[in-house]
């Protein structure tokens, strides 16, 4: 397998991740490799940074006239130094503290703790996409709530 194949591999596995309960043997000092425990425990999606909110919606019926909410795609500026892959591994870091600290109320400041929840970072033109889905419609609602949250009104 070549470097660069083995590269494009790693980034994929990095910015995929579900917030579950830690595996036998998984800690969050693993995912959070090079990551100052300061900042740890602080939403990587910051206020500042964020542009728009998309509210992500599946189709009950066969002709799409019922939709209910699947989650968010939460579009972040680019800035010096962030790739995708780093926006991805502070996620991934953020999920596993907040999953083994149990904080319940991080959930209302910030839409990456919901429990059960799926991500995944995408690079756009300008900046990447940070898509949040969940099965449960109503964790999808609070999900798009606490993310409209964060758009910067600059």
């Amino acid at each position: 397998m070549s470097k660069y194949f083995s590269q494009i591999l790693l980034g994929s596995l990095l910015t995929s991740c579900t917030l579950t309960e830690p595996k036998m043997g998984y800690t969050a000092e693993k995912s959070c490799a090079f990551i100052p425990v300061p900042q740890q425990t602080v939403c990587p999606i910051q206020r500042e940074s964020v542009l728009a909110v998309q509210q992500l919606q599946t189709a009950l019926d066969p002709k799409g006239n019922l939709e209910t909410p699947t989650g968010v795609m939460i579009y972040v500026v680019a800035s010096p130094g962030l790739t995708s892959e780093w926006l991805g591994h502070t996620i991934e870091c953020y999920q596993a503290r907040i999953s083994e600290d149990k904080a319940i109320q991080a959930q209302d400041s910030c839409p990456l703790a919901e429990p059960g929840t799926t991500y995944s970072v995408t690079s756009t033109r300008n900046g990447y996409a940070v898509t949040i889905r969940t099965e449960r419609g109503e964790a999808a609602k609070h999900i798009f709530d606490v993310s409209q949250r964060l758009v910067s009104s600059k």
